[in-house]
């Protein structure tokens, strides 16, 4: 199958390990990267991934609110500007 290029903001550190992974085990960090999702998205449908305990704690907590974006933005800006 045809490659294409995928552009991705990481942490510094993770680039590291990555690449010294890669290194260390004869391949590239875009194989690495391919077989992981490949490996979460194929057969093994009962993969977690890891999530932290800040985004597990507000996870659904709009879940019965009746917001929308606009309300949202709103919010946001009158914050920021101290309307």
């Amino acid at each position: 199958m045809p490659t294409k290029k995928l552009t991705l903001s990481v942490d510094e550190n993770i680039i590291r390990s990555a690449k010294n992974y890669a290194k260390e085990h004869n391949t590239s960090v875009s194989a690495i990267f391919s077989n992981v999702i490949s490996a979460i998205s194929s057969k093994d449908r009962d993969f977690k991934i890891p999530v932290n305990s800040t985004l597990n704690s507000i996870a659904g907590i709009l879940k019965d609110k009746n917001i929308n974006d606009d309300d949202l933005r709103y919010d946001a800006l009158s914050d920021k500007y101290d309307l």
